[in-house]
């Protein structure tokens, strides 16, 4: 059983109606320039997106916690302390697809064939200890890893682009703040390494 962490405590400051708490991959380095770049090839050839996530923000969501008002502190910690219990090796991310997913507006992201199957056992992962931790998290078999560059009215058909590979070496938990384009990392769970 992993040693929980005492005193833990999350300064949330102040939480929008509309903020979401989740676990997540953030793109990191190389990888997360070079599907910044990819959200810019994009943006010349399609024209200007309604949005477009912002590069420090590019991420892969594994598991949503809490939405706005509905968070309070006792409940991050007791997802905090659920997934102190995971115990997972670093793994390689692999995404070479873009498409249209479906939302009003589309977002248009990145996605993987086996280079995301890391990303299904972290999700499951997360899914049982949440469960086993009273969430009523509900795993949804049809879980799509993917990496949302930005959301537009236009339907992109799929298309195969170079990957843009990574190796996740932690998972986090996010705060993001609704219409401010940015995140908090509350914390941080290092995935143990292959050496």
């Amino acid at each position: 059983m992993a040693l929980l962490r005492a005193g833990r405590r999350f300064d949330l400051g102040v939480v929008g109606p509309y903020d979401k708490f989740f676990f997540a991959i953030l793109a990191e380095g190389e990888a997360r320039r070079a599907a910044w770049a990819l959200a810019s090839e994009e943006q010349l050839r399609l024209g200007r997106p309604d949005y477009r996530t912002p590069e420090r923000c590019l991420h892969i969501s594994l598991v949503m916690i809490a939405f706005g008002f509905s968070v309070w502190e006792p409940l991050l910690v007791r997802a905090a302390e659920a997934a102190d219990r995971i115990r997972m090796r670093n793994f390689r991310i692999s995404l070479n697809r873009i498409e249209s997913f479906r939302g009003a507006p589309r977002p248009r992201v990145l996605t993987g064939d086996e280079g995301v199957i890391g990303l299904d056992l972290l999700h499951a992962q997360l899914c049982a200890v949440l469960a086993a931790a009273d969430f009523d998290v509900k795993r949804i078999a049809n879980f799509n890893a993917h990496l949302t560059l930005m959301r537009d009215r236009r339907e992109t058909p799929l298309q195969h682009v170079d990957p843009i590979t990574w190796d996740a070496g932690e998972f986090v938990l996010v705060h993001s703040h609704h219409g401010q384009g940015r995140y908090t990392i509350l914390e941080r769970w290092p995935l143990a390494s292959r050496g």
